[in-house]
């Protein structure tokens, strides 16, 4: 994985730099450098992004199955930054992840309803 491509890859699931950052507990600086070309990127952070790529995978196939039934996909916490321990259970994504996530099901199903849940509401 080069630079450019880690960056991509990064904007396809909806995450920053400084998300990514804050979900790995990386140093904000080091991720900054990859990105910019100035260091290559290290298997540690390829690894985690490929992590990441799963994961999202798993969530799309979820939220698909959810479509293909005929419901709605509800995204929760869609406003907020997530919470820790993010990839663990327990953990919730931030919410660029899932508008990332729930793009991608509607560029492939029109037909498909996306309902955003604000966090202060009940889901």
């Amino acid at each position: 994985m080069n630079n450019a491509e880690m960056r991509s890859r990064l904007t396809l699931i909806g995450l920053s730099l400084k998300q990514l950052s804050t979900i790995t507990g990386w140093d904000y600086r080091e991720l900054r450098r990859t990105a910019n070309g100035v260091r290559p990127v290290s298997p540690r952070t390829q690894e985690m992004i490929e992590r990441l790529e799963a994961m999202a995978d798993e969530d799309l196939a979820t939220m698909q199955a959810t479509t293909d039934e005929g419901n709605a996909v509800v995204i929760p916490h869609f406003s907020d930054e997530g919470q820790a321990p993010y990839v663990a259970d327990g953990g919730v994504m931030p919410g660029s992840y899932w508008h990332a996530l729930a793009g991608a099901i509607l560029a492939t199903n029109e037909a498909a309803t996306i309902i955003y849940v604000a966090d202060d509401a009940d889901e």
